[in-house]
């Protein structure tokens, strides 16, 4: 097991994907993604939503804030069922290509 560990291709693997995926959300969900929202997909006036109007910038931000609420809910469940299961590889890869599908 510890050789599995501390394989340097299985190290630098990760170490790749880490770097690859910090580059890609940075990237496109914090400066591409928003500002194409904003311009492409809400129209000029905004939407009412409960009375208020949104800018595409405020819906923007009302949508990721309860994306974060969801996620923060929801991960320690998945993640003790991954924990438990032995199924942890299918859950990355699962949720890795769900990732690249709706970005």
């Amino acid at each position: 097991m510890s050789s599995v560990k501390n394989d340097r291709r299985t190290i630098f693997g990760w170490t790749m994907y880490d770097w690859a995926n910090s580059a890609y959300s940075t990237t496109i969900a914090g400066a591409i993604l928003p500002a194409y929202f904003a311009d492409s997909i809400v129209p000029e006036g905004g939407y009412e939503v409960f009375g208020w109007s949104l800018s595409g910038e405020s819906l923007w931000g009302l949508v990721v804030g309860f994306g974060a609420f969801f996620l923060f809910l929801v991960t320690p469940v998945l993640g003790a069922i991954a924990d438990f299961s032995a199924s942890k590889k299918r859950f990355l890869v699962f949720f890795a290509y769900g990732g690249a599908v709706f970005t």
